[in-house]
């Protein structure tokens, strides 16, 4: 089936605050697309309550969420929870239209960057899942690599309980300054997406976010 002039992009998310980040990267970087959002915060309290266990009712929540999205007709779907990737992962099969992860794009782009990673996240769950599919793609390709990582959970306390974006994204510029000979930073959540304007450029230092890579990867896929 063609694509129509305007392809239509689902996103799916566990977090409000992300929603303007993402459409601020699509109208600068893809603005003919269509962009449609499915957000349920709740998800995000619940499996961060539970000791962080996938449980069968939250497996039904991502399948129920990613779901209701593609009721919309979209060329591709995009879920930017970066610790959902596994239950997403399960679920792609069900779907006719691409499914990407959070880590999707980011990951391809950072071995394209070389293969020295600083990765900066706020959530140590995060971070290791983002470890976990850098490990598989590593695998998979035949590639190495090596990681060194600052996790700012006090960041993280600062935007959602503070609700302080200005001193979170300086916070996170500060932990860049640590992560200096790296091919790459990664900055693996999509509430890091505006963090990346603190971050200082060096060259040879690529500065990755899980936003941009995603809309990167997304055009790809329905060009395709």
């Amino acid at each position: 089936m063609p694509h129509p002039t305007r392809p239509r992009i689902g996103v799916i998310s566990p977090m409000t605050l992300v929603v303007p980040d993402v459409d601020e990267a699509f109208q600068e970087l893809w603005p003919e697309a269509i962009v449609g959002h499915t957000v349920d915060e709740m998800i995000y309290l619940d499996y961060i309550g539970k000791d962080r266990v996938y449980t069968p009712a939250i497996h039904d929540r991502v399948t129920s969420l990613v779901a209701q999205n593609a009721k919309g007709n979209p060329d591709a779907m995009l879920f930017t929870g970066s610790v959902f990737g596994e239950p997403v992962e399960r679920i792609r099969p069900q779907h006719k239209v691409p499914l990407l992860t959070a880590f999707d794009g980011l990951i391809e782009a950072a071995f394209k960057a070389g293969n020295r990673f600083g990765i900066i996240t706020t959530s140590p769950w995060s971070r290791d899942d983002l470890v976990r599919d850098l490990d598989r793609y590593a695998k998979a390709h035949g590639l190495t690599y090596t990681h060194k990582d600052e996790v700012r959970v006090d960041a993280r306390k600062v935007i959602l309980e503070e609700k302080n974006r200005e001193k979170h994204d300086l916070m996170i510029g500060d932990s860049a300054t640590r992560l200096l000979d790296v091919d790459a930073i990664l900055l693996g959540q999509f509430s890091l997406g505006q963090s990346a304007k603190k971050v200082a450029m060096i060259p040879g230092r690529a500065v990755l976010t899980t936003t941009r890579t995603a809309i990167a990867k997304l055009k790809s896929v329905v060009g395709a």
